[in-house]
């Protein structure tokens, strides 16, 4: 009988271990607070609990931290990764979605993180495979990708086995902004003339930058089988090693960005036009305050499903991604634009919004999906009439292959948005632990974990000795 109530205790201490090692990381706590709340429970209660903070998160002494591109390098695996997918999902494949994106640390610095963050089709746990340090991005893409690279081309090659079942892995899709992807594909940045990377469209300098005006007939397509062995020498400036990768393709498989293309960049383009553009089509400060007025009343009859509420356009060089997706899909042209704008710029800017929100629907037809690419085609003509031929810029020009992706990925919305909060998830609680320098997450049983239920965050020093000496200095 004393035998089966010690294991009650027993079990009864590894849960409340559990659950206080998930409310610490969680919540942010730090390792003074948790020690504090360990020797109080130790005190006063009967439950047998570590002394330190350090002990109950398992916290590794040491981490294997490469020495790369002018920075430092952690490369998690993607053994682990691929067992907690199959864990959830306890499926015989993995259709894996990478990011690579860089971000900065601090505005005091050039201090900037870069991830590799995975996650699959079937949902929406973000893990992180790997991330470098550093005072600019990596000076050489194959070389900060080169973990990376040889781990997924053995998982691909060489069977992955699970539970005894083979398990057919592949790298789905690619998601990057434009200026990662052009240096992990080693392709022109969204400046060059040669830098689309569907079409061998070439763009022209006009007032000072590069544009890319609308043509009616089809620029060539670009072709994975051509880029595998650099024969665009316009867009290419280097060997890529992601080509080595088994049944990846750069092209096709390197889907357009979301929320960089549409939220950050053409719907932003567009309302700073209006803002500060040419006089023909600048709105005027009354019509200005009248559209901010508009979307300060919607802010007390926003509902909760909106994770922000409309701000003033005096802001908008403020507004996060998902402000500017509400504005197009929801508070824009359906409620303050309506009986503000010119009848022209407010049709050619509804047609943008009924081909997104046409886009972002579940379950697409192909007719559906036809008459949304005729309305971009006619966006991105009349946008060159109405704005100039100077403002067809790369982000324009991309949305005539916007549809081409949809066919094959879906518009990528869950995806992106799936990896832009984690990005900004990790920069949140990278950015609080800075002041005590670059602090790593592991999970409770010294594996990394990275989901939206934030369990099992252990944090450890990335930064050398010497790292966090020259650190101090700068």
């Amino acid at each position: 009988m004393c035998r089966y109530a010690n294991n009650d205790n027993a079990n009864n201490d590894n849960e409340l271990k559990e659950a206080i090692a998930i409310w610490a990381v969680s919540h942010n706590i730090s390792h003074t607070a948790c020690n504090t709340l360990l020797k109080i429970l130790n005190q006063y209660t009967s439950h047998k609990l570590p002394m330190d903070v350090r002990t109950l998160l398992q916290t590794p002494r040491q981490t294997c931290i490469s020495k790369i591109c002018e920075g430092e390098y952690f490369y998690f695996g993607l053994n682990n990764i691929f067992k907690k997918m199959l864990l959830k999902d306890n499926n015989t494949y993995i259709n894996l979605l990478i990011n690579i994106d860089g971000l900065p640390l601090t505005k005091s610095s050039q201090a900037s993180l870069w991830p590799i963050l995975c996650s699959n089709t079937v949902n929406k746990t973000v893990y992180l495979a790997g991330a470098y340090f550093g005072y600019k991005k990596p000076t050489d893409s194959n070389v900060f990708l080169q973990s990376l690279v040889e781990d997924l081309t053995n998982f691909i090659s060489n069977n992955y086995i699970y539970n005894g079942n083979k398990v057919q892995i592949r790298l789905f899709a690619l998601i990057c902004d434009a200026p990662a992807k052009s240096f992990v594909l080693c392709i022109k940045g969204h400046t060059g003339f040669y830098s689309c990377t569907k079409c061998e469209i070439k763009g022209k300098y006009i007032n000072g930058r590069v544009c890319f005006p609308y043509k009616e007939t089809l620029y060539p397509s670009r072709k994975d089988e051509l880029f595998s062995v650099n024969s665009y020498k316009d867009f290419q400036i280097g060997y890529s090693i992601l080509n080595s990768i088994p049944g990846f393709l750069p092209i096709n498989n390197t889907p357009l960005d979301y929320m960089h293309l549409i939220c950050l960049g053409v719907v932003k383009k567009i309302i700073l036009l209006w803002i500060k553009g040419p006089l023909s089509i600048r709105l005027s400060v009354r019509t200005i305050n009248r559209i901010s007025h508009l979307l300060i009343l919607l802010r007390n009859t926003t509902p909760n499903d909106f994770a922000r509420r409309p701000r003033s356009m005096k802001d908008v060089k403020q507004w996060k991604a998902v402000e500017f997706r509400n504005f197009l899909l929801y508070t824009g042209p359906p409620i303050v634009l309506r009986h503000v704008l010119k009848q022209d710029i407010y049709l050619h800017f509804l047609s943008f919004h009924v081909a997104i929100t046409i886009l972002i629907r579940p379950n697409l037809h192909e007719e559906a999906i036809n008459y949304a690419e005729a309305l971009l085609n006619q966006f991105v003509m009349s946008f060159e009439i109405l704005y100039g031929k100077q403002y067809m810029s790369h982000n324009i020009h991309n949305l005539l292959h916007l549809c081409s992706d949809v066919r094959t990925y879906g518009l990528m919305e869950k995806s992106c948005k799936t990896r832009a909060a984690e990005i900004y998830e990790t920069d949140d609680v990278v950015c609080t632990i800075m002041p005590r320098k670059l602090l790593f997450l592991y999970d409770y049983n010294q594996r990394f974990y990275c989901s939206y239920e934030k369990k099992y965050f252990v944090r450890q020093r990335f930064f050398s000795r010497e790292t966090r000496k020259n650190s101090d200095r700068r």
